[in-house]
């Protein structure tokens, strides 16, 4: 049941406004009518509220836009920053490395194209332009008597055999061909190589260790009448009858030693009551000490007093085993040979048929030719040579760390952002104690840099006076 309501106003117009509610409960017919209006004005409202909030979003749209815009183009500044530096630095890296090489001799004058030469051998070699730098200082250094026909042999056959092994240094590389090279007098470099990588796929050791020991024993062996192959036979068949390389190595060299009449008193007199004198053959010597050891009259004390304790037992599985020391040896000569590359075939065999092996190598060249580009990039070392002037300018004329570190991050950003080349002065002659007349100029623009300044001057404007 409805209860009767009571409404108050106090207002302009009451009473007009009474009569109005009143005759509200007398008439329903302009109910509809009014809601189709009220629905009406609701629906306009809601199409300008609609709108509004559209223009709204766009607005706020397009202003995350610019901002994102500003971001990129602010992000993109810095990395292009960072790649100036970046190359700038392993521009300078590579020509500090370089300068060493280029002032050897007359290495520059005779060469006046190395870096270009450089940037080949990386790339032939998938090798950092810096390791392929030491490898050339290396082989300069150690290569006297060669030709230099025989010097860019080695580096080619380096880089070839140093792609079997990416882990081996290119300089010990360089230099286990260097030795063999000038030791047994050989000029067909890729016969050399063949050697080697034969070497080393019969020795129980790896190509850095090669370039290591290498040295130590051939000059012995071929003092002794074998060839470098023979002696490398040797080397590698005492590597697999030897705890480790070294051993190998220090055994082979005392034993040849011995055999060459340089061991001890005693051993010496054994070597003698046998028959076995230093003019004969190292070959000859083993197998004369082969037989005598099979007819008993040669034991481990007799080796260990010839070849000492820690290596009678390397001298007696070469006496002991003498086929399968002399099949090593036949297959390390076997392929001294200038007419086959074994490396080369072996790489194309691997490249051609393994997706792993060259896939990863192409990497390899890939980033070499990265590091070729980056270090070519002239520009980049022009900007940080002029970055460097502009620092020194600055601290010469007593400006503040903060503002210095200010103005050149502008400056590293401004070349980043407009690409501006830079203009570097040439390198000043030593200061002399006293100077003339210093004239002192300073440009108005964003960053006040003197164009020419001096440690005792401040200020902006320009002023002459002498120092003392």
């Amino acid at each position: 049941m409805a209860k009767d309501v009571n409404i108050h106003v106090k207002a302009k117009g009451t009473e007009q406004t009474k009569q109005k509610l009143d005759g509200v409960g007398k008439s329903t017919e302009g109910v509809g009518k009014g809601v189709d209006k009220l629905s009406g004005s609701a629906s306009k409202a809601r199409g300008l509220f609609s709108r509004f909030t559209s223009g709204l979003t766009g607005w706020a749209t397009k202003l995350i836009g610019i901002t994102a815009i500003i971001a990129g183009v602010t992000k993109a500044i810095n990395i292009q920053k960072q790649a100036l530096k970046e190359h700038a630095r392993i521009a300078e890296e590579q020509q500090k490395k370089l300068l060493a090489l280029q002032t050897m001799g007359d290495v520059f004058e005779k060469r006046p194209g190395l870096r270009k030469e450089i940037d080949v051998y990386a790339k032939l070699g998938r090798r950092p332009h810096l390791e392929v730098i030491d490898a050339l200082y290396a082989l300069e250094s150690a290569g006297a008597g060669l030709t230099e026909e025989q010097k860019k042999g080695i580096m080619r056959e380096a880089l070839e055999l140093g792609r079997m092994e990416p882990e081996a240094e290119l300089k010990s590389i360089v230099g286990v061909l260097t030795v063999y090279a000038k030791e047994t007098r050989q000029q067909n470099i890729n016969q050399i190589q063949n050697v080697i990588r034969q070497t080393l796929s019969r020795a129980g050791a790896e190509l850095g260790q090669m370039g290591q020991y290498l040295p130590q024993f051939l000059s012995l062996g071929i003092s002794g009448g074998l060839t470098g192959a023979e002696t490398a036979g040797l080397w590698a068949f005492a590597t697999t009858r030897s705890p480790s390389p070294e051993k190998a190595t220090a055994g082979i060299r005392n034993i040849f030693m011995a055999l060459r009449g340089k061991g001890t008193p005693e051993g010496q007199e054994i070597l003698q009551r046998l028959g076995i004198t230093p003019e004969m053959n190292i070959f000859e010597q083993l197998t004369a000490l082969s037989a005598q050891q099979r007819a008993g009259r040669f034991g481990i004390p007799e080796a260990e007093t010839i070849a000492m304790k820690e290596n009678a037992a390397l001298l007696m599985s070469m006496l002991t085993e003498p086929k399968a020391m002399m099949e090593t040896v036949r297959q390390i000569t076997g392929v001294a040979r200038p007419d086959i590359d074994i490396t080369r075939d072996k790489l194309n065999l691997i490249m051609g048929t393994d997706e792993f092996a060259r896939l990863e190598e192409k990497i390899r060249q890939d980033r070499t030719a990265i590091e070729g580009i980056k270090g070519r990039d002239i520009k980049s070392l022009r900007w940080k040579a002029f970055i460097t002037q502009e620092e020194r300018k600055m601290r010469e004329a007593g400006k503040p760390d903060y503002l210095i570190h200010h103005e050149l991050r502008m400056l590293w950003l401004m070349r980043s952002a407009s690409g501006a080349p830079a203009e570097v002065g040439e390198p000043e002659e030593p200061a002399k104690e006293t100077l003339g007349p210093v004239s002192i100029h300073y440009h108005r623009d964003t960053y006040y840099l003197p164009t020419a300044g001096s440690a005792a001057d401040r200020g902006i404007g320009t002023r002459t006076g002498n120092i003392a």
